[in-house]
């Protein structure tokens, strides 16, 4: 089952987008226009046109975006899927697969907001920072959001060096983001990747911080400040991972010293802290920050103040002072008519026997229908709706059937809250025409344990699947099981999906789980 979990994990953030997209990098700014934008918000520190102040602060920030006009040095951006980077390097993990490019400062709004005004993003468009790396191993982070939603490892910030993974000169990234893999929806949580520090591959980590309180802090704002120490330890794999301190609301909630000296937080302390070297691009690479895009995830809808940066670690004072400014009741209120549309900003399914939470945020391997038996010589058929979060991707979040040979149970760990005496799986199968072997078949996950057949048009997956009805029928030849999904979209279109010859050795048993989607079981005969 860790292994599984860990796999999704993966999946999740390396590989679930890699159908849709193909293209080039984003668009550069010019270096004269990136020191332009460095010297003229260097010098930001008058009381904000808007009525916001600016905090007093024992130190001088590099960048500060209040975003009060359009006047400033950032850029808005949108997704381009037909101009993705270069999947040259490393295909089977991060290569992105869209393309980021140019939009238009028309297309966003400046609202109210917890520090004077702020941007509004409605969930088709993003913000290229435009502004250079601190270049320093110390630096510092801070600034305000409030998410209309947040999906795992779905962006806000993320910045660093070749994210898209363009060519094979190593990566760095940092995204504050969301997960969900303790169980709860956690957010803001910091995750990042190095493969630049020296260049040394015995250094590759994908360090990540949290409050470990999963709270999902979305609907309100919140104040994220991210300070790097720039100070290294050796973590007990290797790797090399610097000092760091996550603050939310002016308050300390993890502290990566604490906790390698105390495991204050969590016990595993080689990677619950920061990648090395962020603001350090490697030799002929060009420094990204952007702000709700990254080259993979559902763009960010909601809103973002008072950005800053430091090339140095800030102080606690400073980072309440830099609290004390804003006013975390102050409620976005933006004009939505052309917000992007979506399922996810449709009203939530109301489920009568649901399986999964109608607000999308169901995590994997955590909630299961009823088990059904399937006697030899019969034919089990249920028959539900699919609902799933709107995604820029076509896989990995839908339902998904799990064929088990116990009738109880979705572990055979004896740890496990799930644990079921005997428990094996024969096949667990996606929607998206994804399935993995259990205990029983033979062959490598993917598509070659059994015969397949899919009629999906993968160009209208998404929006085919959402509020698709579909008919599973399970039937047990004896030796062997055949899966079948008939699907009939809201539109009247219809795509059939089976798993054919799928090897059992004892009784059979169905059931139903899901990921970042829900459904409403409407019949079982």
């Amino acid at each position: 089952m860790k292994k599984r979990v860990l796999a999704a994990l993966l999946c999740a953030v390396m590989t679930a987008t890699l159908l849709v997209g193909c293209g080039d990098a984003q668009t550069e700014n010019s270096e004269s226009e990136k020191e332009s934008t460095q010297k003229e918000t260097e010098s930001e520190t008058e009381t904000d046109s808007s009525g916001g102040e600016d905090a007093v602060l024992s130190v001088d920030p590099v960048v500060h975006y209040t975003f009060d006009s359009a006047d400033e040095n950032w850029k808005v951006v949108v997704a381009d899927s037909a101009k993705a980077a270069n999947n040259a390097y490393d295909i089977s993990l991060t290569t992105g697969t869209r393309g980021i490019v140019d939009g238009s400062k028309d297309d966003i709004q400046i609202i109210d907001g917890a520090v004077g005004k702020c941007v509004y993003l409605n969930g088709s468009n993003a913000l290229d920072l435009n502004f250079e790396a601190t270049n320093t191993d110390a630096y510092s982070v801070s600034f305000w959001v409030y998410a209309d939603r947040m999906v795992d490892f779905g962006p806000t910030l993320q910045m660093g060096s070749n994210i898209g993974m363009a060519d094979g000169s190593g990566v760095s990234w940092l995204n504050i983001t969301q997960a969900s893999w303790d169980g709860t929806n956690d957010f803001p949580l910091i995750w990042s990747r190095n493969e630049n520090y020296n260049l040394d591959t015995a250094n590759t980590c994908w360090p990540w911080m949290y409050a470990f309180d999963g709270q999902q802090l979305v609907g309100q704002w919140v104040m994220v400040t991210v300070v790097d120490s720039g100070e290294t330890y050796t973590g007990a794999n290797g790797a090399t991972y610097t000092g760091a301190q996550l603050y939310v609301n002016g308050e300390l909630k993890y502290d990566s010293a604490d906790n390698f000296n105390n495991g204050t937080y969590f016990e595993y302390t080689w990677d619950a802290t920061l990648a090395p070297g962020l603001m350090k691009p490697a030799e002929g690479q060009t420094f990204e920050a952007y702000f709700g895009i990254n080259y993979w995830d559902l763009i960010f809808k909601g809103c973002v103040d008072d950005f800053y940066v430091f090339d140095q670690a800030i102080s606690a004072d400073d980072v309440k002072a830099l609290y004390a400014a804003g006013d975390a009741t102050v409620t976005p209120n933006p004009d939505r008519t052309d917000d992007t549309s979506g399922p996810q900003d449709n009203a939530k399914p109301l489920l009568q026997n649901g399986v999964g939470k109608n607000d999308y945020s169901q995590g994997w391997w955590s909630t299961w229908s009823d088990i059904w038996e399937v006697k030899e010589g019969e034919t089990k058929t249920v028959t539900y709706k699919n609902y799933h979060t709107d995604l820029n991707y076509q896989n990995y979040f839908n339902s998904a059937v799990v064929l088990q040979n116990t009738p109880t149970g979705h572990s055979g760990v004896e740890t496990d809250a799930n644990y079921a005496a005997g428990y094996a799986e024969y096949l667990v199968a996606r929607l998206d025409n994804f399935a993995w072997k259990g205990d029983v078949n033979t062959g490598t996950e993917g598509h070659g344990l059994c015969t397949t057949e899919s009629t999906w048009n993968w160009d209208t997956f998404k929006d085919d699947t959402h509020g698709a009805t579909i008919v599973l029928t399970v039937t047990n030849n004896g030796s062997t099981a055949d899966v079948v999904f008939n699907v009939t979209t809201q539109e009247g279109a219809t795509y059939t999906q089976s798993y054919k010859d799928v090897a059992i050795d004892g009784p059979l048993y169905f059931c139903l789980t899901v990921e970042k989607a829900c459904i409403d079981i409407v019949e079982v005969k």
